[in-house]
């Protein structure tokens, strides 16, 4: 069985923002066969809380999985990542 996952989360550079960084990973797994629009999934990943310059978060790997959407490894599926964030913070 093969599984997809994320594994690590890396900061390169934290933002100038008030507050902590806490970034997010939003991965979109799309049915590409089916013709119903909504054959897609949504996995969130985090969000962590604060993340600084050079910190590094490692995720539980396989068992917290994308991979295998609506129960098949057998579709054409398409997996759009995009990492996010929000600062929290005070005024």
């Amino acid at each position: 069985m093969l599984n997809v996952y994320l594994r690590t989360l890396r900061c390169h550079e934290e933002t100038d923002e008030v507050g902590s960084d806490e970034p997010y990973v939003l991965v979109t797994a799309v049915d590409l066969r089916s013709p119903n629009p909504t054959a897609c999934e949504v996995k969130r990943y985090g969000p962590w809380e604060d993340v600084d310059t050079g910190d590094q978060r490692n995720l539980p790997g396989a068992s917290d999985s994308f991979w295998g959407i609506r129960g098949s490894v057998n579709r054409r599926v398409a997996y759009v990542s995009r990492n996010a964030g929000r600062a929290m913070g005070s005024l």
